[in-house]
């Protein structure tokens, strides 16, 4: 794979883009603990939502979200060339996207895009050519059966056949989007649960972290850190077990096993990077550590910062590599995330801030 931001001495005027895709139902958001995020969006806080919102009709049409990114002009994908959108059961037909994953790809050089759940594969193969990658953020929904989990699939097939072509397009997963990549490649639920749902760990590394793409541009003070101080968060209280991947065929042959922790009882894996394309994996948050404060257990030590820092860059990195971009610059400008305007929440949710569509 070629260093990050290589292509930049050659392209100095590509963009690079990334789809999020987050959305809930709304009669998951007191019980997103028993997922990923803990309680998201609770009914105080959709009533301030509503408040806040209900003069604003087009907002609230949007269900998915996609981020673009822009770092001297290359294309670019962070949390996923995109970011996931989640249902929102209510009349209005609402959703949501954490400020933080926002923010997190805007760390490293983002922008960021509303796109719509629920829309054809040929509207989902449109927007896959116009960005850069995928990011699949931590959520509350089923990653069997949700908009969140149809439209992780196409873009995750598309991403594989691109790929396969030498078409550079990243996906990531963090948290629930970590668990939905488990899903994709295995074709099963594979998950056990853990006592993680509030909790601040340290890495254990395996060896294969020491040579693989996602760390190799870590300061080693930073991989020591990590190691030994509890740098990353976890919010989830299931997790795909290391005894179950590594009897699951699909699972370890695709994927290389970068860090494990453990609740006590159950040792699971915690990051993992596939063999032969750029998919990524976290089952913790690593944008909590700079933009989220509504939990003593987020850690905001120099470290922790640094830690969000890297793998936002990383991720960058990754989307730098990709050529897809929107038809025109009008095209692009209607999807920015700059059209919307996030809403505090940080007294009433897990969240400090929120986009809602």
């Amino acid at each position: 794979m070629a260093a990050p931001g290589c292509l930049a001495l050659r392209l100095p005027n590509r963009k690079a883009f990334f789809l999020v895709f987050v959305s809930l139902n709304v009669r998951f958001l007191c019980r997103a603990a028993l997922r990923n995020d803990r309680p998201i969006i609770g009914e105080l806080l959709w009533t301030f939502i509503a408040s806040q919102t209900r003069h604003q009709p087009s907002v609230r049409k949007c269900r998915v979200i996609m981020i673009m990114s822009e770092s001297s002009g290359l294309q670019t994908c962070l949390c996923p060339s995109g970011v996931l959108s989640q249902e929102l059961s209510h009349p209005n037909q609402s959703s949501y996207i954490a400020a933080s994953y926002v923010k997190f790809l805007e760390s490293a050089g983002a922008r960021v895009v509303p796109v719509l759940i629920n829309q054809s594969p040929e509207d989902y193969q449109k927007l896959f050519l116009s960005i850069n990658g995928i990011l699949l953020p931590g959520g509350g929904v089923s990653i069997t059966s949700s908009g969140y989990q149809r439209a992780a699939e196409i873009f995750y097939r598309l991403a594989l056949e691109a790929n396969q072509m030498g078409d550079v397009f990243p996906v990531w997963g963090t948290c629930l989007g970590f668990e939905q990549l488990t899903y994709l490649t295995s074709g099963k639920v594979e998950l056990s649960h853990t006592n993680t749902s509030s909790a601040a760990l340290p890495l254990n590394f395996t060896e294969d972290a020491k040579r693989s793409r996602m760390f190799s541009g870590f300061p080693a003070e930073l991989m020591a850190a990590l190691a030994s101080e509890p740098l990353t968060v976890n919010a989830h209280q299931f997790s795909l077990a290391i005894t179950t991947f590594q009897s699951d065929e699909a699972l370890k042959n695709f994927y290389r096993v970068l860090s494990t922790n453990t609740d006590g009882s159950t040792e699971f894996v915690s990051t993992f990077e596939a063999y032969d394309y750029p998919v990524y994996g976290t089952q913790w948050h690593p944008e909590k550590n700079v933009f989220e404060w509504t939990k003593p257990f987020y850690p905001h030590s120099p470290s922790a910062v640094k830690t969000s820092f890297y793998m936002a860059e990383f991720f960058i990195g990754e989307a730098r590599k990709s050529f897809h971009r929107f038809g025109s610059k009008e095209d692009e400008d209607k999807a920015l995330i700059y059209n919307y305007s996030p809403v505090y929440t940080g007294t009433t949710s897990a969240f400090e801030q929120v986009y809602v569509f």
